[in-house]
């Protein structure tokens, strides 16, 4: 899961801009698929500040043993909305679980 916090320096990052981040980054790294969701989250900026903020959730589920090259993946994404929103960082969170379809 990574979460991407939506705080800017100049404001936040809108539902349009989002969007177009999804359809441009996200979506053409996991054609399989992915969910995205919204939440509430606090961040402590390097300022020592913290800040709460709209958050969106970003999980996919993917087979063992692709690790390294969902990893490449990530790591863009993170890179590119980090960039593009001047984001200090992106939190990912990664587990183990058992899916079925």
């Amino acid at each position: 899961m990574l979460y991407f916090g939506t705080d800017t320096p100049d404001g936040r990052v809108s539902a349009n801009q989002w969007r177009a981040f999804v359809d441009r980054d996200i979506a053409p790294q996991f054609p399989v698929g992915f969910t995205v969701s919204k939440a509430d989250g606090a961040y402590l900026m390097a300022n020592g500040k913290t800040i709460r903020e709209p958050t969106h959730v970003l999980t996919v589920v993917y087979p063992h043993g692709e690790e390294t090259t969902v990893t490449a993946k990530i790591r863009r994404i993170v890179d590119d909305y980090k960039r593009s929103f001047r984001q200090e960082s992106v939190l990912r969170v990664t587990d183990r679980v058992k899916a079925t379809l």
